[in-house]
């Protein structure tokens, strides 16, 4: 598939990509409506070892590894009851500590002794206190002396949480651009997998392509009834072509034509489809048959079929009518192929 057959198959699935991206913002905008609304604080605390100033290098040594060690398990223990359950206390919260643990999460980057106390929370004010709460508790619980060692473990507030001004969560605009983005690789998907199931008619290009017999003429959008009468003075005037009934494939606008193109004619026409292997008594005594085809709806397997039923019947396609055809952008240039 070449670059520009690339760009019409997208322009002709346009409605497809609208489709997805209209239901891709609603289904953003319902999620940004009833996702619950949460905001993040963070505080930072310190775990600094304390030595006497006559310590060695080596207890230096010794006491910032045991720090950093310390770090890793301080991390678990901001979600412990020891340290919760006085916060929730202190601020009055109706939660348990299993349901605000839920709500904290404790992060430290490796080989450093800061932690980073981050709370969700769904009111702002209360988000503050709490990672503010559980930094103090933590300092105060925490610090304690290791007489094995003889250093002071000293866990300090270095950061103390501000009041959130915007919203954690939903990301609006991330809830959008997802959306957006999914919807229209999503579009693109339908698009392609439907032009490789189902291949389609949409203009003279395709259907001469896949027909045998000649194609008659093509019906517009904008001149219908013009156009119909001009292909039946065509087909009067010839002299090399005999039809004894007017037929469509599918129903729909192409039946419709087929009716007043025999009209105009002056033969039969029938609403047995051959696309359905659906012949009757008029297409078994007819021996020439002229066939619509409708674009943008008729696949190139119905033509296919159609052809092949007619062939068992023994009536010979002489000719198709393309109907329903767009006479501006992208099917317009696939005419001028």
């Amino acid at each position: 598939m070449t670059l520009s057959e690339i760009i019409r198959t997208i322009a002709r699935g346009s409605h497809i990509l609208v489709a997805t991206l209209l239901v891709a913002l609603v289904a953003a905008g319902a999620y940004a409506l009833a996702a619950p609304t949460t905001y993040q604080a963070s505080a930072l605390i310190h775990v600094e070892p304390r030595l006497p100033d006559d310590a060695t290098k080596p207890a230096l040594q010794q006491a910032a590894a045991y720090a950093n060690y310390q770090t890793i398990t301080f991390k678990r223990l901001a979600t412990t009851d020891a340290i919760l359950d006085p916060v929730i206390d202190d601020l009055g919260l109706a939660v348990t500590s299993r349901e605000l643990a839920r709500a904290v999460t404790a992060l430290s980057a490796l080989d450093t002794a800061i932690i980073e106390l981050i709370v969700e929370w769904p009111d702002r004010t209360e988000a503050a206190q709490i990672a503010n709460g559980i930094a103090d508790e933590m300092a105060r619980v925490l610090s304690v002396e290791r007489r094995d060692t003889d250093v002071l473990i000293d866990v300090q507030v270095v950061q103390r949480a501000a009041e959130p001004t915007a919203m954690h969560t939903p990301n609006i605009p991330l809830v959008i651009g997802f959306g957006i983005l999914a919807a229209f690789f999503l579009g693109l998907a339908i698009i392609f997998v439907r032009e490789w199931v189902s291949p389609r008619v949409y203009g003279p290009a395709e259907l001469e392509r896949f027909a045998s017999a000649p194609l008659l003429g093509i019906v517009t959008k904008k001149n219908e009834a013009e156009d119909v009468r001009r292909i039946a003075l065509v087909f009067q005037e010839a002299t090399a072509i005999r039809a004894d009934i007017v037929l469509s494939v599918g129903d729909g606008k192409g039946r419709r034509i087929a009716m007043e193109l025999a009209e105009h004619v002056g033969i039969p026409a029938t609403v047995a489809d051959p696309a359905r292997r659906d012949i009757d008594e008029q297409v078994l005594a007819a021996n020439h048959a002229i066939v619509v085809a409708t674009q943008s709806r008729t696949t190139t397997a119905e033509l296919a079929t159609a052809a092949d039923t007619l062939a068992l019947a023994g009536t010979e396609v002489v000719g198709w009518v393309l109907a329903d055809v767009s006479t501006n952008g992208v099917d317009a240039f696939a005419r001028r192929r």
